[in-house]
């Protein structure tokens, strides 16, 4: 956790210093997904930044990455994001098909994450419940997975 934070110090004053160019309205977003039952597989992260595209089978994520998990926990950073509305979910790939599996009801069979810590009780999560304003210089967000 320490390195995660330094590496996100090392960033916001890397953007300060961008800010004072005229750069001001971008920001980083750090994000540590915690709640892993292990660390087999890899951890699924989707960034979004509007509603149409948020969870449409149809719509590429603004952003998507795979990361590694390293004791029960995966830290990732996104730098130079420009202001505004994002949501953010992943999933514990444990079986390292790549995709996210549910059952024949369409139950989510693997582990995952929302911003906001939502928990959805009917139906997938909603755009407006997850989303979160980037509006200065950086946002520390913390995702528990739901297992």
């Amino acid at each position: 956790m320490k390195k995660f934070l330094l590496i996100l110090l090392s960033l916001i004053l890397q953007l300060t210093a961008a800010g004072k160019k005229g750069n001001t309205d971008y920001g980083v977003v750090a994000v540590s997904v915690t709640g892993l039952k292990n660390n087999q597989g890899e951890l699924f992260i989707a960034v979004y930044r509007n509603s149409a595209s948020f969870l449409n089978k149809d719509s590429i994520p603004f952003l998507k990455f795979k990361n590694d998990i390293v004791n029960l926990k995966s830290e990732i950073i996104f730098d130079s994001l420009k202001f505004g509305y994002y949501a953010i979910t992943c999933f514990h790939d444990e079986n390292g098909n790549g995709t996210f599996d549910k059952n024949m009801f369409g139950m989510p069979s693997e582990d995952y994450g929302l911003s906001n810590n939502v928990k959805p009780k009917f139906g997938p999560p909603l755009w407006k419940d997850c989303k979160f304003l980037l509006d200065k210089d950086s946002l520390f967000i913390q995702i528990k997975i739901l297992n």
